[in-house]
């Protein structure tokens, strides 16, 4: 008996030289199509949107533009899993055949689903305690399918941080300094350019530059 499968779209006799669109087979047994029947996807998906809903994404269908639900709980479900970032999980979706019915799209022929900045802010909008309770009902069948080891299992399971920045970073620093400077009266950046070229080398100029500094903080703040 064959085992059950699912497909991809066949082949389009309109395809370019460049995009091919192929069907592939692919077999329910699966480690991450296994894995995905026996998650408790109720659960994941009722604390989710309750998380998105605290941050104001709009879960209910209300004026707007609605929030994609039953793409982004499979989509951010499969992130924590591979423990990719958005960009990772971005590429996977893309070229991953399995992937694609892990999160049930895989009849769309569009090979991007959603680019890395939606993943990352269906992602950000859980939270902490939104992560936290997602990863609680999903790490233990991971790991039984052997997607997450004993020692991510035992440990603190606190999801990866998104690389967000902070107002401490240079940066960040530098660029309110150059957009402060692009936004002084024509007098003001007079009147500093002459006392630029009056000032002093040596320990002088390095205390101009020690208030240069605290100026900056202190405007962040």
């Amino acid at each position: 008996m064959k085992a059950r499968s699912h497909s991809m779209p066949e082949a389009c006799p309109e395809t370019s030289p460049s995009v091919q669109i192929v069907q592939v087979e692919v077999s329910c047994t699966h480690p991450l199509l296994l894995l995905k029947q026996a998650l408790p996807w109720a659960a994941i998906t009722e604390a989710m949107t309750r998380h998105w809903r605290q941050h104001g994404k709009n879960v209910d269908g209300g004026p707007g533009l609605p929030w994609d639900v039953s793409l982004y709980v499979p989509l951010v479900v499969l992130m924590l899993i591979k423990t990719f970032d958005s960009r990772q999980t971005e590429a996977y979706v893309a070229e991953n055949v399995v992937a694609r019915v892990f999160i049930g799209r895989h009849c769309d022929a569009q090979a991007q689903i959603r680019d890395h900045s939606n993943i990352a802010r269906a992602y950000a909008a859980l939270g902490k305690a939104g992560i936290d309770e997602v990863n609680h009902l999903v790490l233990k069948e991971a790991h039984r399918y052997g997607f997450i080891d004993e020692g991510v299992l035992s440990a603190d399971t606190t999801a990866q941080e998104l690389p967000l920045g902070y107002p401490n970073e240079p940066g960040i620093l530098r660029g309110l300094a150059q957009r402060c400077g692009r936004a002084r009266p024509p007098r003001l950046a007079e009147a500093h350019r002459q006392t630029s070229r009056m000032a002093p080398s040596g320990p002088q100029r390095l205390s101009r530059s020690g208030s240069i500094r605290a100026e900056l903080v202190l405007a962040v703040r």
